[in-house]
């Protein structure tokens, strides 16, 4: 696609003329920060903005949008008898007073808004519930023990499908090989679908929420397909690819970490692990732009508005982009003041992206897992 063809259309906002630091906070958790998650308003109020974090050390934990935690909770019971590497949070989730977490070894945690003591305990914890791998004829994905069940992003269907009563208790399940629909009321899996004999579903982004067969995005290891749902069966229906990369360069395929929406825009961008941050089509399936700068593989990407994307990465920044300028142009400003690699993004408000990050050697860091709160305003 011409260049001409991606901006087009796109609302014209001012460039950020300086990212500045605006807090840091030090061993927010004790290993990588896996996942941010904004609550909705209505639990605490528009007034009263916070989002949580979910992290490799097993804590859920709550922050005000001033960097204030207030509530934290071990997703695995105090003294389980747990390999550590098995209960990360790997996927967060909100949606009105309930949100839930995933785990790497397939465990669904659910919460739900304390009507009592929502200061000093705002949520209780519902159930906790075991997801299964996903088998072909018996047989289940070539991965680690640990790894086969893993719930690598989780999606509610009444985001897709607000108006449908029926599904408010419904969330999709990314996971090796495919999706399941859960129902958190009934603690039970509707469905599976297999997408992939082996890679892992690690996105699932909505293109648009209509009343009848929405349309999703779906990554499946270093492929982008859309789908359609149908929320009569219950089930996924393939509608097209949008790109996909099986080569393998230096070692690594260009696997899809993360998906995001462009705002006021159909244009879907990703963050790749050979480092690129990438622009996609789903109108004419094909790759339109390439932003490439980083130099370890991209964990989280987000969009800002129709033009301006921030990235994490592997290389211990976060970086600005412009999709507007022109090529060589584009890369508007890059941090350099991360302890270690960017691996969430979260923006909480117009002008305030949170990022969580994690030390090479997290172990023997002194500072293990930060949150950093990043200014980005024009003209400061």
């Amino acid at each position: 696609m011409a260049y001409a063809d991606i901006v087009k259309g796109l609302s014209k906002v001012s460039l950020a003329e300086d990212v500045t630091l605006r807090k840091r906070i030090s061993n927010a958790h004790n290993d990588d920060i896996h996942g941010l998650q904004m609550l909705d308003t209505s639990v605490f109020g528009d007034k009263e903005l916070h989002f949580l974090s979910g992290s490799k050390d097993g804590m859920v934990k709550m922050w005000s949008a001033d960097g204030e935690m207030k509530w934290k909770m071990p997703a695995a019971s105090e003294g389980a008898d747990l390999d550590p590497y098995c209960k990360w949070i790997t996927a967060l989730s909100s949606c009105g007073e309930r949100f839930q977490a995933g785990t790497r070894n397939g465990i669904l945690h659910s919460w739900v808004k304390k009507e009592s003591d929502r200061v000093a305990q705002p949520f209780q914890h519902v159930r906790s519930s075991e997801i299964r791998p996903l088998e072909i004829d018996g047989r289940r994905a070539i991965a680690k023990e640990r790894n086969l069940s893993r719930i690598n992003c989780i999606f509610p269907v009444s985001k897709l499908c607000p108006e449908n009563e029926r599904l408010r208790n419904l969330i999709f399940l990314g996971q090796p090989r495919g999706v399941s629909i859960f129902n958190t009321a009934t603690s039970s899996v509707l469905s599976s679908q297999i997408l992939h004999r082996n890679d892992w579903t690690y996105c699932i982004v909505p293109l648009s929420n209509a009343a009848s067969h929405p349309l999703l995005a779906i990554v499946i290891g270093s492929a982008l397909e859309t789908h359609s749902f149908d929320s009569d069966k219950n089930s996924l229906s393939k509608q097209s690819e949008v790109w996909s990369c099986h080569s393998v360069q230096s070692g690594i395929r260009p696997h899809i970490a993360s998906l995001a929406k462009m705002c006021d825009s159909s244009v879907l961008v990703g963050g790749c692990f050979d480092g690129c941050v990438r622009c996609f089509d789903p109108v004419k399936n094909c790759c339109s732009l390439e932003l490439e700068g980083h130099s370890g593989r991209v964990w989280d990407v987000l969009s800002l508005s129709s033009s301006t994307v921030v990235s994490g990465a592997d290389d211990k920044t976060v970086r600005l982009w412009d999709i507007r300028c022109q090529p060589g142009e584009r890369l508007i400003w890059t941090s350099d003041n991360l302890v270690g690699r960017a691996s969430s993004l979260l923006q909480i408000s117009e002008f305030c992206v949170v990022c969580g990050s994690c030390a090479d050697k997290p172990q023997s860091s002194r500072e293990k897992g930060c949150l950093y709160f990043l200014d980005i305003r024009c003209g400061k």
